[in-house]
């Protein structure tokens, strides 16, 4: 079988909605979804196999490791849409986008390669861009996303229909 254009990783599956949508869409492509919850891991593989996606996996992995599980410049880009904000001031030390992680994503998403990242938390995305400002990743002014198309994710739909709005980063990494 043919390799694939590229290698997208995201980071939170959930149970499977977006990495689904994207594996069908872009067959040429192939995706692994990740996440910390075994169940969430689980119904992201039956969701996959249900819409007999052979383009991607999901895994019982920590984003935080990324870089142990991808060799350099192997990944064509990571997607981050609503990670767990740790509002609390104590707590933000686990929040996945902090300087260390930046550095090791540097590492596995080759050049001109994506980070698509969307929250919405204001105060984290600010602190978000600002960490990403002082790296390899800039800021890709268009509104264009990485695909053809934008992905909701059930977390987003969800605060859509409450009203509140989603703030989003496309960086591209430039080393």
């Amino acid at each position: 079988s043919e390799s694939p254009k590229g290698i997208v990783a995201e980071i939170g599956c959930h149970y499977g909605k977006t990495l689904s949508q994207l594996a069908s869409d872009h067959p040429e492509r192939a995706f692994v979804g990740l996440d910390i919850t075994f169940k969430r891991v689980v119904k992201t593989a039956n969701k996959l196999q249900s819409i007999k996606a052979r383009n991607a996996v999901s895994c019982f992995f920590d984003g935080v490791n990324l870089h142990h599980l991808f060799h350099q410049d192997e990944l064509e880009g990571i997607v981050i849409f609503f990670p767990d904000p740790w509002n609390k001031r104590s707590k933000q030390k686990h929040r996945i986008v902090n300087e260390e992680n930046i550095h090791n994503w540097t590492k596995v998403v080759r050049p001109g390669g994506f980070i698509w990242f969307k929250t919405d938390q204001e105060e984290y995305y600010t602190q978000s861009r600002a960490l990403f400002e002082n790296s390899d990743f800039t800021k890709e002014e268009s509104q264009n996303t990485p695909f053809a198309t934008d992905y909701l994710s059930t977390f987003e739909a969800h605060f859509h229909r409450s009203g509140i709005k989603s703030h989003v980063l496309l960086l591209r990494n430039i080393k």
